[in-house]
């Protein structure tokens, strides 16, 4: 569902001061570029450019060519650039969201402009949606500008992620020491998140000719298996549901796990720039979505 606008279909007036700058119909408008972000990749599941479709009239005071540039991600909200255009008027500034599960509350604020005035007003956006899947955001919006009020429909897409390539069978890390026994496990606990993550920094410290450099990037790929499989044996010694994810793709992920937390199973992406030589493995506790759990024992000690 495309959005609907509401302003005024012969005039719109922007006070400016004892002045004030009038725009004829939109149709007389000369319509803009679409808005352009600096793209920054960011980091976690749900980082990078999402889009909107873009709109088919700028005459008719539509809004569309959103663009939400996410760069920060934590378990419970979401921030990064956001940029769209509604008819002839531009907008641009921040989004910020809350995540409550695959639930989105976003605000977006910044400043409006129209094209050949070089005066801009503030604007805002107050919008709720659901996450579909790790690749689409449907939102319902409305916000306001000194132009007038705006409201609407919009899904953000973003391109679907590749599917991670698994090997047939991992080359052991080299010259792989016996792990060390006892005094790294994690005590009696709550089932939270942040003891969850409390296990997996001390699995990580327990073995650390996995979680250090590899001389190349199969043995990398290998030691992170391994690691990954002792993280869920470790997870389930101290109490805690937890095995594999399987992505939207269908394959078994090498870098994601699920636990049962709050009632419910979730998905984390536990590892940064898998594979790479040379390089210890970056630890990581990011919540993706959705969760498929596949049962799995791990490695034991």
């Amino acid at each position: 569902m495309r959005t609907k606008g509401f302003w005024s279909a012969a005039v719109v007036v922007l006070s400016m001061g004892a002045s004030a700058c009038t725009f004829e119909h939109a149709s007389e408008l000369i319509s803009p570029n679409a808005p352009s972000l600096n793209v920054n990749p960011g980091t976690g599941g749900l980082t990078g450019l999402w889009t909107s479709g873009s709109m088919s009239d700028p005459a008719s005071w539509q809004c569309g060519n959103f663009q939400w540039n996410i760069t920060e991600q934590s378990a419970t909200s979401l921030a990064g650039s956001f940029a769209g255009q509604c008819g002839a008027i531009l907008i641009q500034g921040s989004g910020n969201a809350q995540l409550n599960g695959t639930a989105v509350t976003l605000l977006v604020s910044g400043q409006a402009s129209a094209s050949g005035v070089v005066t801009t007003c503030p604007f805002t956006l107050n919008a709720t949606g659901q996450l579909e899947g790790q690749d689409a955001i449907l939102i319902n919006y409305s916000g306001s500008t000194c132009f007038g009020p705006v409201q609407g429909t919009e899904t953000l897409r973003r391109p679907a992620l590749p599917a991670p390539t698994e090997p047939s069978a991992p080359t052991p890390p080299a010259q792989s020491p016996p792990p060390p026994t006892g005094g790294s496990h994690v005590g009696a606990g709550p089932l939270t998140a942040d003891r969850a993550w409390q296990v997996l920094q001390a699995t990580a410290a327990e073995f650390p000719h996995l979680a250090g450099p590899q001389p190349t990037g199969d043995q990398a790929v290998a030691a992170a298996h391994e690691l990954l499989l002792r993280y869920i044996w470790h997870l389930q010694l101290a109490g805690f549901q937890a095995g594999r994810q399987r992505n939207p793709s269908g394959a078994i992920s090498g870098d994601k796990l699920t636990i049962h937390l709050d009632g419910q199973w979730k998905a984390f992406d536990i590892f940064f720039d898998v594979g790479a030589a040379n390089r210890p493995i970056e630890l990581i506790f990011w919540e993706v979505f959705p969760a498929d759990h596949v049962p799995d024992g791990g490695v034991p000690d």
